[in-house]
């Protein structure tokens, strides 16, 4: 799988477990101790977490590093909503 494609998943999976828990862009990325905008700039293809951020946002969202990178492999790509 190519890189970009790997990026791509991420934001996608981010996204959608963002959503399913029902938390906007601001607030997760007001409880992450970020500015309003730093989710936003991740799903839209702007910016990459840090590995540590990544990890944060991971923890944030509930669920291990193990299942996050499992389900990695079969995100869904969709457009940003």
């Amino acid at each position: 799988m190519e890189t970009a494609d790997y990026e791509a998943r991420l934001r996608a999976k981010i996204t959608t477990l963002r959503m399913e828990r029902n938390i906007s862009e601001l607030r997760m990325s007001l409880d992450l101790g970020k500015s309003g905008s730093y989710i936003r700039s991740i799903t839209s293809g702007a910016a990459l977490p840090s590995l540590r951020e990544l990890f944060n946002i991971i923890h944030y969202l509930g669920i291990t590093p193990a299942d996050f990178f499992e389900t990695l492999k079969t995100a869904t790509l969709c457009a940003h909503p």
